[in-house]
């Protein structure tokens, strides 16, 4: 293999692009490198991809108009120090390569358009675009300080606001908050949860809104066609507790049997409630089954009753159990009842 050969393939080998981040930066580095013809092997030449030695290195903004030599949006970048690189006089860029064409910088994470003459050149000789990387890979935390901590995604007023600071957990796929009283702030158009579920990292210790700043309302169920709608619109605090057993919102109390000129005890069981309708008779009887939900006991229920077909007839309701009972009155009168009890 002759000398040129070699040192041909030995350029074409050190070609490449690398990053790494410096404290809340990224960085880039890289070799420049542009076609070059030797002649010495051949009277036509061979083309080689050379380094452009002491370049100088324009980094630009994004968008920027990338015909134009020099880009006219200079970017602010930094050296592997953080201290940061300006164009001085009339450069034509911020930094310069060395010998074999390496440069590097530090950037804030975002896209950039660089170019790269030739030393005492205003013509770019190569162009193209980098993407300066974030701090961390995928990893870390995004830290808040005392005097501002909020970072914005896209245009305003979508923030995220944390204190002391919030980090993602790429193990969980998770978003945490991390220390006490850290909250995120969504300020925008209404959230989509799809199949997701929302839940607390622990039991017992988490409530959907606060005394003082309460959800209006809250729909629920298993459809756009069946789901309850509960609403808290109410003049002074209300506290509902829900059963511990399948049933309805306690909203009845019972009285019990009250002695003479006492008071109503109040009591519930968690399965107040109340059923109504009109029992059809045949030979002056009829019982009902299947009440549900049902109540406790033939005990813990009352039924009043008033025969509809003639008003005169006398009727009567008795609880055989907890979602039966039985109607008596004249004939195949119909049987008006309104039921309730726990």
């Amino acid at each position: 293999m002759t000398p040129f050969k070699r040192v041909g393939l030995i350029i074409l080998a050190i070609l490449g692009l690398s990053a790494s981040a410096h404290a809340q930066l990224g960085a880039v580095s890289g070799y420049a490198l542009s076609p070059s013809s030797f002649y010495a092997v051949s009277p036509r030449g061979i083309v080689v991809m050379a380094p452009i030695s002491y370049g100088m290195v324009r980094v630009c903004t994004t968008p920027t108009t990338v015909n134009t030599s020099p880009c006219p949006t200079p970017a602010t970048i930094f050296d592997l120090n953080g201290g940061p690189l300006n164009i001085v006089g009339g450069n034509f860029g911020q930094t310069t390569t060395d010998v074999t064409g390496f440069y590097n910088f530090q950037c804030n994470p975002g896209e950039y358009f660089v170019q790269v003459a030739a030393s005492a050149s205003n013509t770019a000789q190569k162009n193209f675009f980098v993407s300066c990387p974030g701090p961390g890979s995928g990893t870390g935390t995004i830290l808040g300080t005392a005097a501002l901590n909020q970072i914005a995604f896209g245009s305003a007023p979508n923030t995220l606001t944390s204190s002391p600071n919030f980090t993602f957990d790429p193990a969980t796929n998770t978003f945490k908050i991390i220390g006490v009283g850290g909250t995120i702030t969504y300020l925008g158009a209404t959230g989509v949860l799809k199949t997701n579920s929302i839940v607390p990292n622990a039991a017992g210790i988490s409530s959907l809104g606060a005394s003082t700043l309460p959800y209006s309302t809250l729909f629920l169920g298993s459809s756009a066609t069946a789901f309850s709608i509960l609403v808290s619109d109410a003049s002074v605090i209300r506290i509902h507790d829900l059963p511990d057993v399948p049933g309805v919102l306690p909203v009845l109390a019972e009285c019990g049997i009250i002695t003479f000129n006492s008071q109503c005890s109040n009591a519930n069981t968690g399965l107040e409630h109340c059923i109504a309708g009109i029992a059809t008779l045949q030979g002056g009887t009829s019982t009902i089954t299947g009440i549900s939900p049902a109540f406790t006991d033939s005990t813990t229920w009352f039924i009043t009753t008033n025969d509809i077909t003639t008003i005169a007839n006398p009727s009567k309701g008795i609880p055989v159990s907890g979602s039966s009972a039985t109607f008596t009155g004249t004939g195949a009168d119909q049987i008006q009842f309104i039921a309730c009890g726990g």
